[in-house]
């Protein structure tokens, strides 16, 4: 199917998800713009949430919206069996280490989303 996009996005492979693909090295993070395309146009495609078509949980799917560079840190998350919240953690303190300019909307969405976590976390606690 030739549907204009750059990527071969491999979406009709049966029961692959975009970062299930992505994690294999079958497709380059840019990719998940065509997929998030696919998912609005197609019907067939239809009836998940946009997420799970993505092959992401809830919270890694928030945690892209904050920070469009962070496939790989999802990515490294999974492998290392480190949290998300941890890695997120990790990502904060090397923004603060960089020696550049730092885009200043990414850092206070994943500092807001680890202040949720940690207030959704002390909520079921107490």
């Amino acid at each position: 199917m030739d549907d204009g996009s750059k990527f071969d996005l491999g979406i009709d492979a049966r029961g692959a998800s975009f970062f299930d693909l992505y994690a294999r090295g079958a497709v380059p993070a840019e990719a998940i713009d065509d997929w998030i395309g696919r998912w609005h146009d197609d019907p067939s495609v239809g009836g998940r949430e946009l997420h799970a078509w993505l092959g992401l949980s809830l919270p890694e799917y928030q945690v892209w919206v904050y920070d469009a560079d962070a496939l790989p840190l999802i990515l490294e998350a999974r492998r290392s069996g480190q949290t998300l919240d941890g890695a997120v953690e990790d990502r904060l303190a090397s923004l603060d280490r960089a020696d550049g300019p730092v885009d200043g909307t990414v850092t206070r969405g994943l500092r807001g989303w680890l202040d949720r976590r940690a207030r959704e976390a002390a909520a079921t606690v107490g």
